[in-house]
């Protein structure tokens, strides 16, 4: 049985950072706290893009001079300081491998843990996205109408990406309406296919507004036998990743635009 389901919201983090202490709920995927909800905002990635040297800059938002810290797959472990805006730049060695990455942020002696996993593929830091259990992707600045092709074992599919924004969005799988919604004010998308979609290779269409793109994409869920692998896909990156209740999650990540 899948267990893609709408509005899906589940805090990720890398088990080396351990569980969260605080009671209240997260933020949805992408979205930041609201001001006076009573407790520190999480980090929220925003864009990754390359830095002078070779290595991967990323920019994000937390609270005003939160202390961001970033912890990979491999235990490697990175800070920053948010400036008093808010706006923080993380700055990572270059690497030749695709990384997972979880965020957290300590502000006023309290910490919290972003949403997700921010996944940088090593070969088109630009493409990277947010991870999310049970959902779409969360794409960042400078990705395509269809950055990433989510799918489980149970025939769960989900499509994200960036349009303009508050654009009507539509998908179709093999030729058949299968979900619509609209971007939010970033232009970010993030839409669950409805009903079972079989392994296989299919064509995902996606609309919105003007703009129109389409990859064709195998799906064929495998549980890794870690809690992360990634390998080479002929739009970019297949990711392979475990989620917090066991299950296996597959998230391709598109390296390039999709054909119009």
């Amino acid at each position: 049985m899948s267990w893609f389901r709408r509005g899906a919201v589940a805090v990720f983090v890398l088990s080396a950072l351990g569980a969260c202490g605080d009671d209240e709920a997260p933020a949805a995927p992408g979205r930041p706290v609201a001001a006076g909800a009573g407790y520190a905002a999480p980090p929220l990635p925003l864009g990754v893009e390359p830095a002078l040297g070779g290595g991967v800059l990323v920019r994000g938002r937390a609270a005003p001079e939160a202390r961001i810290r970033a912890l990979t797959t491999a235990g490697s472990a990175y800070g920053a300081t948010a400036a008093a805006s808010g706006a923080f730049v993380l700055e990572l060695p270059a690497s030749p491998a695709p990384r997972l990455i979880a965020l957290s942020a300590q502000e006023k002696g309290r910490s919290v843990h972003g949403e997700g996993w921010l996944f940088v593929p090593p070969d088109a830091p630009g493409r990277g996205v947010v991870l999310n259990p049970g959902a779409a992707a969360t794409p960042l600045a400078g990705a395509g109408l269809i950055a990433a092709v989510d799918y489980d074992a149970g025939g769960g599919a989900a499509v994200a990406g960036l349009a303009a924004p508050r654009a009507a969005v539509k998908v179709w799988i093999d030729g058949a309406e299968a979900a619509e919604g609209f971007t939010d004010e970033t232009g970010a998308y993030g839409l669950r296919a409805e009903g079972r979609v079989p392994p296989g290779d299919h064509e995902v269409r996606v609309q919105a507004g003007e703009r129109s793109a389409a990859v064709r994409v195998r799906l064929a869920a495998a549980a890794p036998g870690e809690q992360f692998m990634a390998s080479r896909d002929p739009l970019g990156w297949r990711v392979g990743w475990r989620t917090p209740g066991g299950g296996a999650q597959t998230t391709v990540v598109l390296s390039a635009d999709a054909r119009p």
